[in-house]
């Protein structure tokens, strides 16, 4: 039985730091993304839920650290909000802090009753 892991990762253009499910990933022309809920996203995460790709938003992400552990990430992530070196136990000098929070997710709603994300440009 293979474990699914989790991803400390850098929302690029968000500049924004998140847990994410490895599940979540996707490499497209050598640029990794990642799909985001836009609801329960740390439960989902947890919970190693496949992405939806119809209903979820995906952005560019770089990824930080990999774990096979929930609260592993959780220690990593709370030091990348400090640190750019994620996986090393040594306090960083003269880095900027990151902030942690969710990617926004808007929807545009296209027709009265459905909705739809906008692009990634």
């Amino acid at each position: 039985m293979t474990t699914t892991g989790f991803a400390v990762v850098e929302f690029v253009d968000e500049k924004s730091v998140e847990i994410i499910c490895e599940k979540w990933i996707e490499t497209c022309d050598g640029v990794m993304y990642s799909y985001w809920p836009q609801l329960n996203a740390k439960g989902k995460a947890k919970k190693t839920e496949i992405p939806d790709k119809e209903l979820w938003k995906k952005y560019k992400i770089r990824v930080l650290s990999y774990t096979d552990n929930f609260k592993t990430a959780q220690k990593r992530l709370k030091k990348a909000e400090e640190t750019s070196n994620v996986d090393s136990e040594s306090d960083s000098d003269g880095c900027e802090r990151r902030k942690r929070s969710k990617p926004n997710t808007p929807r545009k709603r296209s027709r009265p009753g459905s909705y739809h994300y906008a692009e990634l440009s």
